[in-house]
């Protein structure tokens, strides 16, 4: 058996992760498999550092030099015949919220699908100014915001209560 040890300089590690919606939805892809065995219901029980449901996807520890993804949970719904997991996903980058997106997720074994609402800069405006007046590095979802999801017609609307914001999402049906 052979040993080795003594110290060294710490190098720079890894680089740090840049998180997009597209790694946050590949994420919740191979959490799905690996954690849930191919059975989506495991993101029912999945929480945000927050313990709100939800998936986080973290950048790097360093909220300064971060970029992450907090998706929140809004619910799991039947659309146009199908079970879609509807989150509002936060892109966050140096401790600010840069967009804010309506995200559909359709799971079956052998396809996914998603659906993600177009920006919309005015709504996440609104919800800025209301998040800017209580923090130096507003978080999403913050503990005090309250969301409503609705669905109408084949549409999700999610409504950020405190300042009007909303999100609006026409998943179409996986074919």
């Amino acid at each position: 058996m052979l040993f080795a040890g003594g110290c060294a300089e710490p190098g720079p590690g890894p680089r740090p992760m840049t998180v997009t919606l597209a790694t946050w939805q590949n994420a919740v892809e191979q959490y799905v498999r690996d954690q849930g065995n191919g059975d989506p219901n495991v993101l029912r029980d999945t929480t945000l550092p927050n313990s709100q449901r939800g998936f986080a996807l973290i950048g790097e520890a360093d909220v300064e030099h971060s970029s992450d993804a907090d998706g929140l949970l809004l619910g799991h719904r039947l659309i146009a015949g199908r079970e879609w997991f509807i989150y509002l996903v936060g892109l966050i980058h140096q401790g600010a919220v840069r967009d804010i997106r309506l995200v559909g997720f359709c799971w079956s074994p052998d396809k996914t699908w998603w659906q993600v609402s177009p920006p919309n800069p005015g709504s996440l405006q609104r919800y800025a100014n209301v998040q800017s007046q209580d923090a130096i590095f507003p978080v999403f979802p913050a503990k005090k915001d309250h969301f409503g999801l609705a669905i109408t017609d084949h549409v999700a609307v999610a409504i950020h209560r405190e300042s009007g914001a909303s999100w609006e999402l026409k998943p179409a049906p996986p074919r």
